[in-house]
């Protein structure tokens, strides 16, 4: 466990890609609450018993901080803090696709795909609203990296946002679609490099907050995965032209 903030009420957990958050069916073992339950027995069962400490989930292949609850009141709290929106969580992400804008919001409700269960889409079943607010850090062919912040709390908000408005997640093997255009105008080099990656190239880097309990400013920040580092400087270098 990375663990980046720690008292008697709360963890903050920079969580690796590949590992799944909580045991389900096909991942019973390897996942973060298992390692959780190794560092200490005494967290929250305020969501359940096979999810100790779970306020809030990421996906298995993104990195990055998620907030644990020790007590049952802290984890009370929390689950309000993030309906309430009172819980700022940015992301890190490289999408396929140059932006014509500097920034924008996805405003697209989000639900269960029709067609594929495990999936979720733009208008599917029983969606619910969903904002998705970002920022253009830097642009190169075929590629953008953005500042992402959330609006609301969907399962896979981001990545599916990302892919409605055409520029999906590099390495995202669930909503990327047909990324055969955007490697066109790629460098080999960089090619490559995504086709290597068992990940999807979306972080969570903060998370900013008041604390449960005490009330008082939390504030954690995630540094970017190497392979998210490589891939980015591989990106960079092609934009200058030094490959």
């Amino acid at each position: 466990l990375d663990i980046l903030f720690e008292d008697s009420h709360i963890l903050i957990v920079n969580k690796p890609a590949g590992m799944v958050v909580h045991p389900a069916a096909g991942a019973k073992r390897g996942t973060l609450v298992n390692a959780l339950l190794a560092y200490s027995p005494f967290l929250s069962r305020a969501g359940g018993v096979d999810r100790p400490g779970i306020v809030h989930r990421l996906d298995k292949n993104t990195s990055g901080l998620i907030i644990v609850a020790k007590t049952e009141a802290a984890h009370r709290s929390l689950v309000e803090r993030i309906s309430a929106r009172e819980v700022k969580r940015r992301y890190r992400a490289l999408v396929y696709g140059e932006f014509t804008e500097t920034g924008g919001t996805v405003d697209a409700p989000i639900g269960r795909s029709a067609s594929d269960r495990k999936k979720m889409s733009v208008s599917g079943v029983r969606s619910r609203s969903a904002l998705t607010h970002f920022t253009v850090l830097e642009k190169y062919s075929s590629a953008s990296y953005l500042q992402v912040e959330l609006g609301t709390g969907r399962t896979h908000q981001i990545r599916v946002h990302m892919a409605y408005v055409g520029h999906p997640v590099i390495g995202d093997s669930v909503y990327g679609g047909r990324v055969k255009r955007f490697h066109e105008k790629m460098s080999p080099s960089v090619i490559d490099a995504i086709q290597g990656l068992e990940r999807h190239m979306l972080h969570a880097e903060l998370l900013e907050f008041h604390h449960p309990i005490t009330d008082e400013p939390v504030r954690a920040i995630a540094p970017l995965p190497a392979e998210f580092e490589h891939l980015l400087e591989l990106l960079r270098n092609k934009e200058r032209g030094d490959e």
